[in-house]
């Protein structure tokens, strides 16, 4: 089975320290340190994590050496705005937008996230995913590591 290549949004790393979310973030971690999952981040989630707590900065810079880091590629701003412009999301959330960009524009399977608002919803994936074909992109899934957990292993 193909490997699958994930961009590991900032709240992923914050779910590790948030009594609701730790116990799925620790599974997801420990299966992409065996090699299950290959994790990808981007500056933005580097930028994320530089106001974050100290515990989610130290397992950040433990896990950064295995992550591969996705840089800015022509059309990552553009998708962005395009979802903005779609309302696929709010212009206020652009960060979040940005996130799913880096994801398409690198042709990541899909998107992890506890991000339930802006990300990790049904209809939110499905319109990402309408602009991305309109554009020519690849499709990507968007779940939290709780889901992820369940197709694993259920």
């Amino acid at each position: 089975m193909r490997t699958l290549r994930l961009y590991t949004e900032t709240s992923t790393f914050g779910g590790m320290y948030d009594d609701e979310y730790a116990k799925e973030s620790r599974w997801f971690f420990s299966m992409a340190a065996s090699g299950r999952f290959k994790l990808a981040i981007s500056k933005q989630v580097e930028e994320e994590v530089g106001p974050a707590p100290d515990d989610v900065k130290k397992h950040y810079a433990l896990t950064l050496p295995s992550l591969e880091y996705l840089g800015i590629l022509p059309g990552i701003r553009q998708l962005a705005d395009l979802y903005i412009a779609r309302k696929v999301i709010g212009a206020g959330h652009y960060a979040d937008a940005m996130h799913i960009a880096y994801a398409t524009i690198h042709k990541c399977d899909g998107v992890i996230s506890w991000n339930f608002k802006h990300m990790v919803k049904l209809n939110k994936t499905v319109r990402f995913n309408m602009v991305n074909a309109e554009c020519g992109h690849p499709q990507l899934f968007i779940a939290s590591p709780r889901e992820v957990k369940e197709h694993e292993t259920g």
